[in-house]
């Protein structure tokens, strides 16, 4: 799957799967077609968030601190302070 989407040549991968052997299979496949491809792993909890900078997978989030980071974001500039 990963070839078909031209993984060798591509920047970013994302990846939003919640199955961990599935996101290390794809991880170290598309490690191997690209190594300089940046990836972000959408993570169900702090937990795999751990566990996936541990393994050096690439970067991960969750939707909650997503959620909130841009809710910060967003109530900054309503009230016009830097964020």
């Amino acid at each position: 799957m990963l070839i078909q989407a031209h993984i060798a040549n591509a920047a970013v991968l994302v990846i939003a799967s919640q199955d961990s052997i599935d996101i290390s299979k794809m991880v170290e496949t598309a490690r191997t077609l690209n190594p300089k491809i940046v990836i972000f792993i959408r993570a169900r909890d702090s937990e795999q968030i751990e566990i996936y900078s541990k393994e050096g997978w690439g970067q991960s989030f969750t939707p909650e601190d997503e959620l909130a980071n841009r809710f910060y974001t967003e109530v900054l500039k309503e009230l016009r302070q830097p964020s």
